[in-house]
């Protein structure tokens, strides 16, 4: 893959163009990822409506009716409930771990797979959130780990 950056005083905004001979599952998930970088959360920080970026998410959690989320340097909370966090952004790596969790998949660096289908996953920040066994095989899909015979 060639990567290159190409400065024009002559645009206005940033611009990404990704040139491929054939579109894959590779180029898709690069496209999203990009597009990921200009999606944010509004979020409550300490009174203060402030907008997180999606990409700083590491994960959001739900305790007693109220959505947590979680970056690496802040906490915070928002309105919006965590079946809409998955819903609207599911596709740029949030994904439901758990009933009251959801992570962000682009921050995962390891997961150790435990006994009863559960597993660990180890974010960027060093800590770990499990997967429960409700949710490991769709987490085990969207990760590509079975599935696929090789």
């Amino acid at each position: 893959m060639k990567v290159s950056i190409v400065e024009d005083a002559n645009i206005d905004e940033l611009s990404v163009v990704i040139k491929t001979p054939k579109v894959d599952d590779v180029t898709t998930s690069l496209h999203r990822m990009i597009e990921g970088f200009s999606l944010i959360l509004i979020c409550d920080d300490n009174g203060m409506q402030c907008r997180v970026a999606i990409t700083d998410i590491l994960y959001c959690e739900s305790v007693d009716k109220r959505t947590f989320v979680y970056t690496n340097d802040k906490n915070y909370e928002t309105k919006l409930p965590l079946y809409q966090i998955e819903q609207q952004f599911g596709q740029y790596g949030l994904t439901r771990i758990s009933k009251a969790m959801v992570v962000n998949l682009n921050n995962v660096l390891k997961i150790k797979p435990l006994f009863s289908a559960r597993a660990l996953l180890y974010l960027c920040n060093d800590e770990t959130v499990e997967v429960s066994r409700q949710y490991f095989r769709s987490l085990k899909n969207k990760l590509s780990l079975g599935g696929k015979k090789r």
